[in-house]
């Protein structure tokens, strides 16, 4: 959101706002704003912005070629798409959110999973696209982290966006996004603030907690 955030309509739209909306500002001002609308029922979030300028296929190949032999990376397909849909679960409830259906992703979203035997492991996809990008989402279940599954499915799928133009885009909410963006060679492009309404002040507070005792990055807004 950019402009003047004291015309009396933004007041006005702040006050109907949804649950859970989240907001972004070009311009100051906008914080004090929300405050005096909506008092201590906002969480400030910060994400870190960056370049993909300076992807290297060469690396991102090493990347992939350290994945041990346990594994496996296929390119997500129509069948695999449902399954990602349509049975949500800590995996995959984050992923292919921005897609009508599984179709819909095929048409216009790319994405890749490694699997361990037959099982889904870690995917690193498109969360959402436009002509020329997509928003790159990527997960992997907790009991297979720090083997590198998430750096190298996310390394298959940029190295397939750069050979089709595509700008494979990384916005990171967490400091551990943000290293593995690092990691794959992406550069640092700043940091800015989202607010998100939760609507009522005891879960702005609950959820701030949690978040400290998850060692999440939350600020006071």
């Amino acid at each position: 959101m950019g402009g003047d955030a004291k015309l009396k309509v933004v007041e006005e739209y702040l006050k109907d706002l949804p649950f859970f909306a989240t907001l972004m500002f070009g311009s100051e001002g906008w914080p004090p704003i929300l405050k005096s609308v909506h008092p201590k029922k906002w969480l400030a979030m910060p994400r870190f912005a960056f370049r993909s300028d300076h992807l290297e296929v060469k690396h991102l190949q090493e990347l992939i070629d350290r994945l041990s032999d346990e594994y496996r990376i296929e390119k997500i397909n129509l069948a695999m798409a449902k399954q990602i849909m349509s049975e949500k679960n800590k995996l995959t409830a984050e992923q292919l959110f921005g897609f009508a259906d599984a179709e819909d992703f095929l048409e216009r979203g790319i994405g890749y999973c490694v699997f361990a035997g037959e099982e889904m492991v870690s995917i690193s996809a498109a969360g959402a696209a436009c002509k020329n990008g997509i928003e790159i989402q990527v997960n992997t279940l907790s009991e297979r982290e720090g083997q590198g599954l998430g750096t190298a499915v996310s390394a298959a799928l940029i190295i397939d966006c750069l050979e089709r133009g595509i700008d494979p885009n990384w916005d990171a909410a967490t400091k551990i996004s943000a290293g593995l963006a690092k990691k794959l060679g992406y550069s640092p492009n700043g940091e800015y603030l989202v607010y998100v309404f939760t609507k009522f002040k005891i879960i702005a507070q609950f959820v701030r907690f949690l978040r400290r005792i998850l060692r999440r990055d939350v600020i006071e807004p």
